[in-house]
């Protein structure tokens, strides 16, 4: 093949846009042609030169190659301290398909954008090609540039849109409804809806037995502390509370602006039940007859009751004897104590377990 870009051309006078394939071959053939520009017409010949010096051209052809994308870049919207929204208009596909388009940005307005890191592809809409920018740091300028890509290549909008991200702030969390509640230990913890445009480090719930407590000023004590960069739910165990006693938490999470507290919820952890030795009752110098009422569950579970004695003062159950009952109810109870000696002196409690 021959080309050039006149048409009408002299293929006797062409040199370089020439192909040439040796051997003798009857039939078609086809050939590659090089170094061609985006957007221009070009005119060819074919041609076959004999062992004699003969040399024939085909009749002349046209064609016309695809030029780059014309394009411009989409003014900035939806901005935040960490996103951005934008992309590209097309404004001619250069007479082919556009297989590709998005954005590339840079801190350094003038950018070179072929060389740019940072790069988001489109989404093809209505509006053209859409994209989110994130990852952008907080009180930042941004210089941005669409590119869109066909089979000429790829082009870049000559306009520079310039976008610059919100201020950081802290960030904005929820407290989660505390659970599990024991009589020394509780479970609560938060939500991190918005890392405030900065990465999130330190989350954990505070807590005080004080209604509308200031969360600055509570002790390391009543305090957890847990790491994390993630957004969402987390879960904190309470310890070392105290029985029956009702405590107000509230969640928190720590950025490099500072610390951000969630609203303020409450808890009553579970306290020890309530029981009464009624009477006790000798029998027949080896058994006794003994009464209690349960007066108070505690907030919890009944697990066991009875009644506990011993020859010395204060018996309880852990060194003493005892009856067992499983589960229990508020009210009274009756239990038969076994194996006395008789003209002995005893003491004996009643007890529950929640």
């Amino acid at each position: 093949l021959v080309w050039s870009v006149q048409p009408g051309f002299d293929p006797r006078l062409i040199t370089d846009n020439r192909t040439a394939h040796a051997g003798y071959v009857m039939g078609s053939f086809s050939s590659d042609m090089t170094g061609l520009i985006p957007g221009r017409t070009y005119y060819v010949r074919a041609y076959a030169a004999n062992t004699a010096g003969h040399t024939s051209y085909g009749h002349e052809i046209s064609f016309s190659m695809p030029a780059l994308p014309v394009i411009e870049t989409k003014q900035g919207t939806d901005i935040t301290n960490t996103s951005a929204r934008t992309g590209v208009i097309i404004i001619g596909d250069g007479g082919a398909r556009i297989s590709s388009a998005g954005v590339v940005w840079s801190t350094y307005p003038g950018f070179d954008p072929q060389s740019a890191s940072t790069r988001s592809p489109g989404g093809n809409s209505s509006e053209g090609y859409v994209c989110t920018i994130n990852g952008l740091l907080p009180s930042t300028v941004y210089y941005v540039r669409g590119y869109a890509e066909n089979l000429a290549g790829v082009a870049y909008a000559p306009n520079e849109v310039i976008i610059k991200t919100d201020a950081a702030g802290r960030a904005t969390i929820t407290t989660k409804e505390p659970e599990a509640a024991t009589g020394t230990t509780a479970r609560s913890g938060g939500v991190i809806l918005d890392a405030g445009g900065v990465p999130v480090g330190t989350r954990g719930v505070v807590w005080s037995t004080m209604d509308n407590f200031d969360p600055a000023r509570v002790p390391e004590t009543n305090r957890t502390r847990q790491s994390g960069s993630a957004i969402g739910a987390f879960s904190s165990t309470i310890t070392g509370l105290e029985n029956g006693t009702t405590y107000y938490v509230r969640a928190y999470v720590e950025n490099a602006i500072g610390t951000a507290y969630g609203g303020q919820k409450a808890i009553n952890t579970q306290k020890l039940a309530l029981v009464e030795t009624l009477e006790i009752r000798s029998n027949f110098g080896t058994t006794a007859i003994a009464k209690g009422k349960v007066t108070d569950d505690g907030r919890a579970s009944l697990l066991g009751y009875g009644v506990v004695w011993s020859t010395s003062s204060g018996p309880h159950v852990g060194l003493s004897t005892k009856t067992s009952q499983s589960g229990g109810t508020i009210g009274e109870f009756s239990a038969t104590l076994t194996g006395l000696n008789p003209v002995t002196t005893y003491y004996a409690r009643a007890y529950v377990i929640n």
